[in-house]
């Protein structure tokens, strides 16, 4: 996490219960509360056994894990008859509960969205969380009004895996989506500057690995890669060309001289970029890197 202030590192102050930052001193967050199990367990039994409360609260549902059944009956838990007042106060309660969940459906099939796409990437829990608690305020805020909730939870997916360090791109998340990529990417524009978030950058070094696992490349590509992106770092080669094509060159290049030779089109396919892209990156690099690569 970072601080909306200063870009610094956020800690938490255990003592205090509050999110801080570790430059400026600003306080993110008060009042925290660690709503995690709160003794030690090492089995499942031992873990009942010790429990003191229900399960802890959680975004990921609409009704963060606190549903509430209103029941209506004749009689209460020692069947003692109650009265007709206690009974009609206990019906409209049970309306009252019924139509906030008609209320929370839409919420309902946002989270499910969230919950399928953060899957497919086999994210941890924290992204998942991180994504409820993002389209959660993005709906409360009214930040999102008139677009499709499918793209707002697949924009708050995208945020949460680049705040936590996933790799992964925009076309990624839209080829698992059920909306456009243009909608998540107006969806995401709106969440980020509705919610003041700034996400780190997208690297080259951290999407070479992703290439090099859609190519079934070995782990030494991927380090000869990351190398030469350093070296064409030092040297300029990389400034303001987008991340992409600059990975999926270096790939190209790494598996040229390790022997695991890829065409530039199967390449450019597994990196979502165009073939043209990355030859002219290609270029650039073995010009000003001073390669000698037989051409294919």
């Amino acid at each position: 996490m970072e601080c909306p202030e200063c870009g610094g590192v956020v800690v938490y102050d255990e003592i205090r219960g509050e999110y801080v930052c570790s430059q400026c001193g600003l306080v993110v967050e008060d009042h925290v509360v660690q709503e995690g199990f709160e003794r030690r367990a090492f089995t499942p039994e031992e873990k009942l056994r010790r429990a003191r409360v229900g399960a802890p609260t959680t975004m990921r549902l609409a009704d963060k894990g606190l549903h509430t059944d209103v029941p209506v009956g004749m009689y209460d838990a020692q069947r003692v008859r109650l009265p007709e007042s206690v009974r009609v106060k206990m019906a409209r309660l049970r309306r009252v509960s019924r139509r906030a969940i008609n209320i929370r459906r839409s919420l309902v099939r946002a989270l499910l969205e969230v919950e399928r796409i953060a899957t497919l990437f086999n994210t941890g829990e924290g992204v998942k969380e991180t994504a409820c608690i993002l389209l959660r305020k993005s709906i409360e805020r009214k930040l999102v009004l008139g677009y499709p909730l499918d793209a707002v939870a697949a924009s708050c997916v995208y945020i949460a895996m680049r705040i936590y360090g996933h790799v992964a791109t925009l076309d990624d998340v839209a080829r698992v989506s059920r909306c456009t990529r243009k909608d998540i990417a107006r969806c995401m524009r709106l969440v980020l500057n509705g919610l003041r978030i700034r996400l780190p950058p997208l690297t080259p070094e951290r999407l070479v690995r992703s290439i090099v696992s859609k190519l079934n490349m070995s782990p030494r590509v991927e380090e000869l890669a990351v190398e030469i992106i350093r070296k064409a770092r030092e040297l300029r080669i990389c400034s303001g060309k987008d991340p992409l094509g600059v990975a999926a060159a270096a790939v190209y290049i790494s598996g040229i001289l390790l022997g695991e030779r890829r065409t530039q089109r199967e390449v450019a396919h597994c990196a979502g970029v165009a073939e043209i892209t990355v030859r002219n990156r290609y270029r650039e690099m073995i010009e000003n890197l001073d390669m000698r690569i037989e051409a294919q």
